[in-house]
């Protein structure tokens, strides 16, 4: 059983991604990986770069083929901070 090769549009996509200044920097390592794993790098040339197992490279790789980017991002976003607390705004107001 061949391997699936990622698309010209899926490999876009990821380079788009790691481009993107709104994208984390664990959401670029992942999509990085993906890469990696496509060229047929060496496990220790993923581990350097990512920090990634080349089996989690692998099992990412396979997510974003049957899922998309959405596999790559993160689950749960991190909300901006306030500037101002609660009861600081309140004696600004009044």
């Amino acid at each position: 059983m061949a391997k699936e090769r990622l698309t010209p549009e899926q490999i876009n996509e990821l380079k788009t991604l790691i481009d993107n200044k709104e994208s984390s920097r664990p959401e670029a390592l992942r999509a990085q990986a993906v890469l990696l794993i496509n060229a047929k790098s060496t496990k220790e040339i993923i581990k350097l770069l990512t920090s990634f197992d080349k089996k989690y490279a692998f099992k990412l790789r396979k997510k974003f083929i049957s899922m998309g980017l959405v596999a790559l991002l993160d689950k749960r976003k991190a909300k901006p901070r306030a500037l101002l607390r609660d009861c600081v705004k309140i004696n600004l107001v009044f």
